[in-house]
């Protein structure tokens, strides 16, 4: 099943269209029960899915209940249904044996574009964040796309070509697994995944349940806090254990934010602090279902962790990564050997290049930037990687062909990295050009950590915080720049924490 997944994977970014997909890799495929319950994921594939896709094939099956036939596929991207914000397209496809539902395939992609306002902290609800879609039709019994939807989407985004694009490559990908599930069934000789899946979730769910029994039994707490606004946000991540249980509870967790985008939808705080957690227990394992039996978390309704509509969580990622962050240092009291330092990846960077469409070209392009990640017990830290998003950097001749810059320096910020035994991974540092293009084009910037740097780990330095310029100078990162030909601007990713004692002499950061 992981093979088949990886396949549609493979076929979906052959044919995507946008540099977000292709080269980024922010999407995923899965294959799910009847119920919606995760069987298999992408191996290239963004963490935050792991938790939020098969929630939203678990709302289609519900809405859609003996109302969905072979061929059905249903596009939604509402932020409650699963991933937290409006530029993440889901598509679920119905999988039938002898007219049986035996499970589903589905795909989720980052949009280019939505409509509404540029990528910012600053957004006074979901509705200006771009097109709501709720859960639609969008091809039924494996007929043409609804064409009158997809006159709405392509007028309502300013990318639509590929936003088009990377859809119908979404779709290539569900025809694979489709097709893949039908032909496995038959090998089989079974009618249903169903005595598979109860196997699998069996399996996993007892050995999530030992490697939780392996922790010393306790409470194992952290205060993160945000950079993102003004005043800074505080809460307590405490992850208990409990012979073969683990319950991560989220404390003084301040009420949802109304004017700002940094919220997060429970699905998504509740994906990463699970993928935190299998990282450091089991990160051996497939993800599936199965992994989270053994694992509860109580995230207060209505703050900035579990937010509610209509408020904005278009840059939920503020939150989502820091709650892999701070569940990965809470462990590292109870499991040090298993435990990284903080990632200055956490949150994921970006700057995005928009305006107004002229002569039929429209500019609208995001491009992301990795810091260090932390160290460990085993080794210094990567640098320049991302952590816990997992998503890729554009390389520099594709930044230059998708947008008006030229990358005057790409380079490590050696020694960003907080000092230990094992040193965290360096930032990255990026310059670039303004060059002309026939409209105004406005530049916003993405990241954290420029006051709050990432965290050491048991007596390790923090990283080096990050720094966004223009021409020379630091700049308001959470508002939107003018910028005209010959503007130089710089982003300077943090680095990540160190792990351990710094006066302890350690070998060279390789």
């Amino acid at each position: 099943l992981i093979a088949l997944v990886d396949e549609a994977s493979a076929a979906l970014v052959r044919a995507a269209f946008s540099p977000v997909v292709r080269e980024s890799h922010d999407f995923s495929c899965v294959i799910t029960d009847a119920t919606g319950a995760l069987l298999a994921q992408a191996t290239a594939s963004i963490p935050s899915f792991i938790a939020t896709l098969p929630r939203t094939v678990q709302h289609v099956a519900r809405t859609f209940e003996g109302r969905l036939g072979a061929g059905d596929v249903i596009i939604t991207n509402d932020p409650w249904l699963g991933t937290g914000h409006l530029p993440d397209i889901n598509l679920v496809r119905p999988i039938f044996t002898a007219n049986r539902l035996v499970g589903f395939a589905a795909s989720v992609a980052h949009a280019t574009d939505i409509g509404g306002r540029a990528a910012s902290v600053q957004m006074r609800d979901v509705f200006e964040e771009g097109l709501q879609i709720p859960p639609l039709h969008f091809i039924r019994g494996g007929r043409r796309v609804d064409e009158t939807l997809m006159a709405m989407i392509r007028a309502n985004v300013r990318t639509p070509d590929e936003v088009a694009g990377d859809l119908f490559a979404m779709l290539g990908g569900l025809e694979v697994i489709d097709s893949g599930v039908t032909k496995l069934l038959r090998e089989y000789g079974q009618a249903s995944l169903k005595p598979f899946a109860e196997e699998l979730f069996a399996r996993s769910s007892a050995a999530m349940s030992k490697a939780i029994a392996a922790v010393p039994e306790g409470e194992y707490s952290v205060e993160s806090v945000i950079d993102a606004v003004s005043p800074e946000l505080r809460f307590t991540t405490c992850v208990k254990f409990s012979q073969c249980r683990c319950s991560i509870v989220f404390n003084d967790v301040p009420e949802q934010l109304q004017g700002s985008s940094i919220n997060s939808v429970r699905a998504y705080t509740q994906a990463y602090a699970l993928y935190a957690l299998k990282c450091a227990l089991l990160p051996e394992l497939p993800n599936n279902e199965g992994l989270w039996r053994a694992v509860s978390l109580e995230i207060p309704q209505g703050s900035v962790l579990n937010h509610s509509f209509p408020v904005s969580g278009l840059m939920r990622h503020y939150l989502g990564h820091e709650v892999a962050s701070s569940v990965m240092t809470a462990l590292a009291q109870a499991v040090p050997q298993r435990a990284t330092a903080a990632s200055g990846s956490a949150p994921l960077w970006s700057i995005a290049l928009t305006s107004s469409p002229v002569d039929g070209r429209s500019l609208n392009q995001l491009f992301f930037f990795n810091g260090g990640i932390g160290a460990s017990d085993q080794r210094h830290g990567d640098s320049a990687l991302s952590w816990p998003s997992n998503v890729a950097g554009l390389p520099v001749e594709l930044k230059e062909r998708f947008a008006p810059v030229r990358v005057i320096s790409k380079r490590l910020r050696r020694g960003s990295g907080g000092a230990g035994i094992h040193r965290g991974g360096d930032g990255l540092e990026v310059s670039f050009e303004v060059l002309p293009w026939p409209a105004p084009v406005t530049l916003t910037f993405n990241g954290g950590r420029l006051r709050v740097p990432a965290s050491g780990v048991l007596g390790g330095a923090p990283g080096a915080i990050g720094e966004f310029s223009i021409n020379g100078k630091r700049v308001d990162p959470y508002s939107p720049h003018q910028i005209r030909p010959g503007d130089r601007f710089t982003v300077r990713t943090p680095g990540g924490g160190g792990f351990g004692n710094p006066c302890v002499t350690s070998s060279p950061n390789p």
